[in-house]
């Protein structure tokens, strides 16, 4: 696989020193955070992408909000818009504030909320992106706590950019992540990851672009970067260049590596592998610092079970959220995995729900406690023009697990 490097050392940078607390190692859990479960609905469609606490122990969360087309071939000028969410919660789940972030492009534009992270002087950036029928364009927000906008970029990379996660560095500014998204159906795409230093500003200072799309980073201890890109997890030093891949397709008929979570020793990755007979199941992989795998082990729920929010414990112990079907045609359920720091075991929490419901996002705070959120109620409506879209209710929940 050809790949090709605007280094950051080529572009005058320092390594790129990223501020403490990023990443999904847990810190001890808030004494004050008590388990609680809330839904809410806007009348569309809604979801939680992504968990944080803050420095001052109430928990802020970003997704989407609005209404969603089934498939962009159905887009049309009476489609209604889809928003960024920004909401922050009090320890008990109570609301203290709800922001919805909507693009500036029109009725066409909608603006989808990715991931949080918390800068040193206590300001939120969150990442999102625009999406209209035939673009895909990167956009970076630094928020108040209370989700009052600073400053909003729409940021100039590769084509049909779509960032999934954002740490910030001592500087003040931080490294977006980003991978090429598909606009609609019918579009062809140069599939790109791209790395970027951005300043306190959101100004561009660096850059690398690699062949392929990513899903997931963490940082290494040694100051450099894990990245998933399809099937491989790269190994970069501070500045962005490539040291060495490892190719996780190797073994059977494992599809890609999916997701990335920060451990104390190395990181956790996933890979999907499709069963002959139908269906799919997905491995927990244990992965080395340098971006080698150390174990794995399957989650395997029924007829299809994925992962779609990963993180580790403080002890290493990987937890997993996602959904899972027991047969074919039955609904989508949510599940939380504890899956041990060797991969020898695993225990899962379901739920009681009969509806297709979903957990797309985790942050441990303890041992045996949780948050986690996604969706509920999903289900296809029409609107008075038959057009078809999605509507659900966001998920909240703080929680014990076994």
């Amino acid at each position: 696989m050809k790949t090709w490097i605007i280094a950051a050392a080529a572009l005058g940078l320092a390594p790129l020193a990223v501020a403490q607390g990023f990443g999904n190692v847990t810190a001890d859990a808030p004494s004050s955070i008590a388990p609680f479960q809330k839904t809410w609905s806007p009348g569309g469609y809604a979801n939680v992408a992504d968990i944080l606490v803050l420095s001052d122990g109430t928990i802020a969360v970003t997704g989407e909000q609005g209404f969603l087309q089934r498939v962009a071939a159905e887009m049309t000028g009476a489609q209604k818009q889809a928003g960024a969410l920004y909401a922050r919660f009090d320890s008990a789940g109570q609301s203290l504030a709800s922001t919805y972030f909507t693009s500036p492009s029109g009725v066409l534009g909608q603006i989808r909320g990715v991931s949080l992270s918390e800068a040193d002087n206590g300001d939120v950036f969150m990442t999102a992106y625009e999406d209209s029928s035939d673009t895909i364009e990167p956009v970076l927000l630094r928020l108040t706590q209370e989700g009052e906008e600073i400053w909003r970029k729409k940021l100039a990379g590769p084509p049909n950019q779509a960032p999934y996660d954002f740490l910030p560095t001592a500087d003040g500014g931080g490294i977006l992540f980003s991978a090429t998204r598909r606009a609609n159906p019918r579009q062809k795409i140069d599939r790109k990851t791209w790395i970027a230093k951005l300043s306190a500003n959101g100004d561009i200072e660096g850059q690398s672009i690699f062949d392929g799309t990513s899903t997931g980073v963490v940082k290494t201890t040694d100051g450099g970067y894990l990245v998933a890109i399809n099937a491989e997890i790269l190994k970069l030093d501070a500045s962005g260049r490539e040291v060495s891949r490892e190719d996780f397709s190797k073994r059977g008929d494992r599809m890609s590596v999916v997701l990335l979570a920060d451990c104390p020793v190395g990181a956790a990755t996933t890979s999907l592998t499709l069963r002959k007979g139908g269906g799919f199941f997905t491995d927990v992989i244990g992965v080395s610092a340098s971006g080698t795998e150390t174990w794995s082990h399957k989650l395997d729920f029924g007829y299809a079970t994925s992962v779609s929010g990963l993180a580790c414990q403080e002890d290493g112990t990987v937890v997993a959220v996602g959904a899972y079907k027991k047969s074919q045609s039955s609904s989508n359920l949510a599940y939380i995995a504890s899956v041990a720091a060797d991969g020898s075991s695993h225990t899962v929490n379901t739920f009681s729900r009969t509806d297709d419901h979903f957990l797309t996002a985790v942050t441990p705070l303890a041992s045996d406690f949780v948050l986690a959120g996604g969706r509920v109620n999903e289900r296809l409506q029409k609107d008075t023009g038959n057009n078809h879209f999605f509507t659900s209710d966001a998920w909240l929940m703080a929680q014990p697990i076994e």
